[in-house]
């Protein structure tokens, strides 16, 4: 039984952000390219993307930080104020070539202020 225990704690602890790591949370209506942003950034080319189911998660180191990047899915928009504690920042993505999802965009924009 302490093996279990300690494997669990040893799984938990790499699962769980340390101190010095900042977690971002990208949100954004469907569509609007969180996903591709958060590849861009990783990668820093362009890779095709699908819609997101859940939550895309990535680390990015830049020099002596790591930040930890949370996609949530635009669908799950209900949900979107359980990821609120605990983050260091939103990052709140817009497609500014769909002119016709302004107005959605800014309805939730509103609504996670």
């Amino acid at each position: 039984m302490g093996c279990n225990i300690s494997k669990w704690k040893f799984k938990s602890a790499l699962s769980t952000p340390r101190p010095s790591d900042k977690i971002l949370l990208f949100l954004g209506i469907d569509n609007a390219g969180k996903s591709t942003l958060l590849f861009q950034m990783r990668d820093q080319s362009f890779q095709e993307t699908f819609p997101t189911v859940g939550l895309n998660v990535e680390t990015i180191k830049y020099r002596d930080h790591s930040f930890m990047l949370w996609d949530v899915s635009g669908w799950a928009t209900r949900v979107w104020y359980h990821y609120f504690d605990k983050i260091n920042a939103i990052i709140y993505v817009i497609d500014s070539a769909d002119r016709d999802r302004f107005a959605k965009a800014k309805s939730y924009l509103h609504r996670v202020l």
